[in-house]
């Protein structure tokens, strides 16, 4: 943790399938009924790195938003 930073860029990664440099993405997933590994790294003024991986169940028709 760095109190002082503050987040410049994030890098999501949808299991493999895509990623994205946005804040905020949405992302949907080519089959339902199973889990899938998201993460994401971060980056901040300072030049610290941060890094969180989830496990998303993904149902029919979900859309994930992170």
């Amino acid at each position: 943790s760095d109190p002082s930073g503050f987040v410049i860029s994030w890098l999501w990664d949808f299991a493999g399938f895509a990623q994205s440099t946005l804040r905020n993405p949405s992302y949907t997933f080519p089959v339902s009924g199973s889990n899938y590994s998201v993460s994401l790294i971060v980056t901040d003024s300072d030049g610290y790195l941060g890094l969180v991986k989830k496990t998303v169940p993904v149902s029919d028709g979900t859309i994930v938003f992170m």
